[in-house]
């Protein structure tokens, strides 16, 4: 498994999805929390990028 970036793109998903689920609003200046705290779900669940973790985490729904 690599370290894979995330990027702008795939941040605003999980921007939007936070702010909907949760009432949280998250500044770009978070990418990076956000990068880091994402990247341990994709080791576990041994995905390539944060949006397969998107992907995963919106069809278990």
């Amino acid at each position: 498994m690599y370290q894979t970036q995330l990027h702008d793109d795939e941040f605003a998903q999980f921007q939007r999805w936070i702010h909907q689920t949760a009432g949280i609003d998250l500044s770009p200046a978070k990418k990076a929390l956000v990068a880091s705290r994402l990247s341990k779900r994709l080791c576990h669940y041994e995905l390539e990028s944060y949006s397969d973790y998107f992907n995963l985490i919106m069809n278990s729904r």
